[in-house]
């Protein structure tokens, strides 16, 4: 039931969730499709620290296929859960919006348009 068509392919984020919790360390796993970005991100708990999700990263990349590697991986301290107590993939999905906006690096803007644009957008906000 958490089938989900990504660039024409049918992945199983159960797959990837079960691939997670087969590595050592990871106590739970949950995996969401970024909205809007069409990029996998996995949540995870457990005794890992924020280093080791890039060698956990890489060796998803061996034992699955490359379009399921999820593109980030989050450390939480638990993951959300629902009033009946099932895992909330609606508030993971919204915590990806503001982890997604809040990496964007900012670009000044460049040029007397840019300018003109972005001090017009700064007195309207």
């Amino acid at each position: 039931d958490t089938q989900i068509k990504l660039r024409g392919f049918r992945i199983e984020l159960g797959e990837i969730e079960s691939a997670l919790l087969g590595e050592t360390g990871v106590a739970q796993a949950a995996v969401v499709q970024a909205a809007g970005s069409g990029q996998l991100v996995g949540y995870l708990t457990g005794t890992l620290i924020d280093a080791d999700t890039s060698a956990l990263l890489a060796t998803l990349g061996q034992t699955l296929p490359a379009y399921m590697v999820p593109a980030q991986l989050l450390v939480l301290d638990d993951l959300p859960l629902t009033a009946n107590g099932k895992l909330d993939r609606q508030a993971l999905a919204n915590r990806t919006l503001s982890v997604a906006s809040a990496q964007e690096p900012f670009s000044a803007p460049q040029g007397e348009l840019e300018v003109l644009l972005a001090g017009a957008w700064a007195s309207i906000l």
